[in-house]
């Protein structure tokens, strides 16, 4: 948003339009935060909670055996907001990760958290041993390989 100003700028755009433009748009505050070079971070408001929510319950309907924590724990929200003041201090332009490493705001799961085991796999089948001829060769090794073949075949299974 901040390189659109600077191009309206540019191109001699009025400061009383951009700021009625940013008005009807409900966005003066943030253009307000712009011209002070400063970065407003987005809240997470009580429509985004609900939206969430909302994509959250569609995502689960078919897992129902998904054990899933409260949308928005209060441990959440305070990772948030903390990441919210410390957005706050980053200049328009900088590099974001010069100022913030994301995995300090991650949490690790909770050691009680369970995980719902995998059912019951079947064991591997092996596949059935060749037949072997009284020569120690299956009849399609018989049939496809020269005598050569045959041999180097015999060698394998320790019969030449």
């Amino acid at each position: 948003m901040a390189r659109k100003i600077i191009a309206a700028e540019e191109l001699e755009a009025d400061d009383k339009d951009l700021i009625k433009l940013f008005d009807r748009r409900q966005e003066l505050k943030n253009y307000q935060f712009i011209l002070k070079d400063k970065f407003r971070p987005f809240t997470v408001t009580e429509p985004v909670k609900e939206e969430f929510k909302r994509q959250s319950d569609k995502l689960f309907e078919n897992f129902d055996e998904v054990e899933r924590s409260e949308t928005f724990s209060r441990d959440l929200l305070k990772r948030i907001i903390e990441l919210q003041k410390d957005m706050q201090d980053i200049p328009l332009g900088e590099n974001f990760y010069d100022y913030i490493n994301p995995k300090d705001y991650l949490s690790s799961l909770p050691q009680d958290r369970q995980f719902a085991s995998l059912p019951e796999m079947p064991a591997p089948m092996n596949p059935p041993a060749p037949v072997l001829s009284n020569e120690g060769l299956t009849p399609t090794e018989n049939a496809l390989l020269t005598e050569g073949e045959k041999q180097i075949r015999l060698r394998q299974r320790g019969l030449a």
